[in-house]
């Protein structure tokens, strides 16, 4: 039969304690030789409570972070899912913010740029109805129609269509858009080419006009009117 003294069963105790604390750290060393995240996570799947466990935490915080894509907000995420409390998280959570804070504008410049798309079209639409309904007058000899249009129109232009349409026993007029108008703000532009056959009452027929013309109109609520008419 055995018999243990008291001095032998507390060096027993020792070796064994010393022994359950060595493991782990001679572990930890080679794993702090060339450490990576698989060889840091098998360690502490091995040693989950042991006396350097944190200091294992901490290390595959580190290389996590080193190798982390700082501009992914799924990595980022992850990251803080598993480091939510160590020392770069806060670092992480500025990054994500800031991506956020990114995505936001992002998405806020492009509902700015189809507004303004929007905008821009409507704009198209409705100068082409203005200067379509200009013609149209024209060819009813509306006067009245003509002034709303081209507004303030200039006394000797209306005084020059009056006597026009007084005159004329048929007349065909046609103002048609070159290219696309050019809004910008609250004014915009259209080169057209305006044309003009005209039969007198008296049988006269002159010769068909042509020119080219800049119109410039301005903003009006939710219409444009004509504020010049100049061939060039």
């Amino acid at each position: 039969m055995i018999s243990w003294s008291l001095s032998g069963l507390r060096r027993i105790v020792a070796v064994t304690l010393l022994a359950g604390c060595l493991v782990p750290a001679l572990a930890l060393e080679r794993v702090a030789r060339n450490p990576s995240v698989a060889d840091v996570e098998d360690f502490l799947r091995k040693h989950p409570g042991g006396a350097n466990s944190a200091e294992a935490h901490r290390a595959l915080e580190r290389l996590e972070w080193n190798a982390i894509n700082r501009t992914s907000k799924a990595a980022l995420l992850q990251f803080l899912s598993r480091h939510g409390d160590g020392s770069h998280a806060q670092e992480a959570r500025s990054l994500l913010a800031g991506i956020e804070a990114a995505d936001v504008e992002e998405l806020a410049a492009a509902q700015r740029t189809k507004e303004q798309a929007a905008r821009t079209a409507n704009d198209l639409r409705t100068v082409a109805d203005t200067l379509k309904a200009f013609e149209n007058a024209y060819n009813r000899r509306d006067l009245a129609e003509l002034q709303r249009l081209w507004n303030p129109m200039p006394k000797v232009v209306a005084d020059n269509f009056r006597d026009q349409f007084r005159q004329a026993k048929e007349l065909a007029f046609r103002l048609q858009p070159s290219a696309a108008p050019s809004p910008s703000g609250n004014t915009a532009t259209a080169v057209c080419t305006r044309t003009l056959s005209f039969t007198a009452r008296t049988g006269q027929r002159p010769p068909e006009t042509s020119e080219r013309v800049r119109v410039t109109l301005d903003r009006a609520g939710s219409e444009w009117v004509i504020r010049s008419i100049v061939a060039f």
